[in-house]
């Protein structure tokens, strides 16, 4: 077997100029989903679905999936040693690693997935780890998370013309980092005021960009009808706009 990579690295350059073209999902020998990843001194490649690296730690999809069943099933008093939390922070940052890649690649529902999936292993080391520093190590991280998992989450609903369920997100995950429990850390701290003020700033993006429902359209309309004193437009609007509110109150 050749193990030589020059042909492979050459037929796919390092682009220095479009990152984009740097990534790309392709289909394995066996009919597998990979991403793959082009760095200027060589080629990654993860999994698209699993673990990243494929591995079956204790013949489960995850070490994340192996403590959750323990937990389940255990007899007596469950915990997670420190061993146990560095397996799930290692395995956590494998797919950290690949929801950094689905994000610039776009593909939220992996985003989704993956972010999904990291909070689930922050809760399971919240709850049942043995030592308080254990929790703390990824506890500091749960504001970035979220953020992302929303702004993927926003994303799927924006591209789905669901303009207020996509800002309404951001919102909501904003007031939940706000009411998070404090945590003794700087990183914290800096990554939950970042998560805010980035929250609000798409906010903004997003309700200057979306497209106005045709209440909107027709307030404005009788508005313009208004100072133009054409007041027989204005009263015709204004009565349109009474029918699709009173639609709306009827659906709510």
């Amino acid at each position: 077997m050749n193990t030589d990579l020059r042909e492979l690295l050459t037929s796919w350059p390092y682009d220095h100029d479009d990152s984009t073209k740097n990534y790309r999902r392709i289909e394995g020998a066996d009919g597998r989903p990979l991403i793959q990843i082009r760095e200027p001194l060589g080629i990654l490649q993860f999994e698209y679905d699993g673990r990243p690296d494929g591995l079956r730690p204790q013949g489960k999809s995850s070490w994340l999936e192996w403590y959750k069943e323990k937990a389940i099933f255990a007899s007596g008093k469950f915990s997670l040693s420190h061993e146990d939390c560095v397996h799930m922070m290692q395995e956590g940052i494998i797919f950290y690693q690949r929801y950094l890649i689905l994000y610039q690649m776009e593909d939220w529902e992996g985003v989704v997935r993956d972010t999904d999936r990291n909070l689930e292993y922050f809760e399971l080391t919240k709850r049942y780890a043995e030592h308080p520093e254990d929790s703390l190590a990824i506890e500091q991280y749960r504001p970035y998370v979220m953020r992302i998992n929303s702004i993927a989450r926003s994303n799927i609903l924006w591209h789905d013309k669901r303009f207020d369920e996509a800002i309404e997100i951001l919102q909501r995950t904003s007031k939940k980092i706000r009411a998070l429990s404090p945590v003794d850390s700087p990183i914290f701290k800096l990554e939950a005021e970042k998560s805010v003020n980035h929250l609000k700033q798409l906010v903004d993006e997003l309700e200057t960009s979306r497209p106005w429902t045709k209440l909107e359209q027709l307030r404005q309309k009788k508005n313009e009808a208004v100072e133009k004193e054409d007041f027989e437009r204005a009263a015709q609007l204004r009565d349109e706009i009474r029918v699709l509110e009173g639609e709306r109150v009827a659906e709510a």
